[in-house]
């Protein structure tokens, strides 16, 4: 549901600059009277303020950062603004993490008819000479601060959302507690020179179901994005979901399908 800024919600709405000028009119969405989303891009952020011109984004390959990415896309296409979205991924852990993320981004440049709007797919790999404790959180703040630093980004996006709530009994507790539902979290922050943006902080992703049907995406885009965090011997080398990581149960819960 798309709704006005009038009835959005005080909760929601004091996390932003009322005082902001945007660059297009933002997008709203209500998963229910308490878990709202909005989607926008402003034209200056920082301290003191700088122009907004670069965005990026962590794309892992899954459901939600891929509907966000599609998303801001959209806008900056649709509204002809001065913007140009920049994806990257980490290798992390995964072999099949920049396969899936590359896959998703190549699909929304073709699909939207992307050119100067996005910007080449950057993939960082893990420092091989720091070992296994060289975390994936390590490799985000590493590349944010010389992101920021070099004025290749002047905001991060997320599209990460919160986990299912706790009194749903039909699926398991995810580990991650950042993520839980139970409240009210920010959804945008910012330091002199570092601006994140996550939109859908305070939703489930219940409402990227929604979001994928409601943009005919459900038989294009979500077939070829991945959820599954399940090791090479139960899932084909990566080729097919285990169905039995929690990511998996999430995914199921959402959509009522694993791809």
């Amino acid at each position: 549901m798309i709704f006005s800024i009038n009835n959005f919600g005080e909760e929601y709405f004091k996390t932003l600059n009322s005082s902001w000028d945007l660059y297009c009119e933002p997008l709203y969405f209500e998963q229910n009277e308490h878990r709202k989303a909005v989607v926008f891009i402003p034209k200056k952020v920082g301290k003191p303020l700088r122009e907004v011109t670069d965005i990026g984004m962590w794309i892992s390959g899954g459901v939600d950062s891929g509907m966000t990415a599609y998303l801001l896309c959209k806008m900056i296409k649709d509204n002809n603004l001065p913007v140009t979205f920049h994806p990257f991924t980490s290798r992390r852990g995964r072999p099949w993490n920049p396969m899936f993320a590359m896959e998703v981004t190549d699909f929304i440049r073709q699909q939207l008819n992307l050119t100067t709007e996005m910007s080449d797919h950057v993939i960082y790999y893990p420092d091989k000479n720091k070992g296994p404790e060289y975390l994936e959180k390590e490799i985000f703040n590493e590349n944010d601060t010389k992101h920021f630093k070099n004025n290749i980004v002047q905001i991060m996006y997320s599209g990460v959302t919160a986990n299912p709530p706790i009194d749903d009994k039909t699926i398991s507790r995810n580990k991650e507690r950042t993520r839980d539902d139970e409240n009210i979290k920010k959804i945008f922050w910012e330091s002199e020179k570092r601006a994140f943006i996550n939109c859908f902080s305070n939703t489930n992703k219940k409402i990227m179901k929604k979001l994928y049907e409601n943009h005919d995406l459900m038989d294009k885009l979500f077939p070829i994005t991945r959820s599954c965090e399940g090791p090479d011997y139960d899932t084909g080398n990566f080729l097919y979901p285990c169905k039995k990581c929690w990511w998996c149960e999430e995914r199921m819960w959402a959509f009522g399908r694993y791809g």
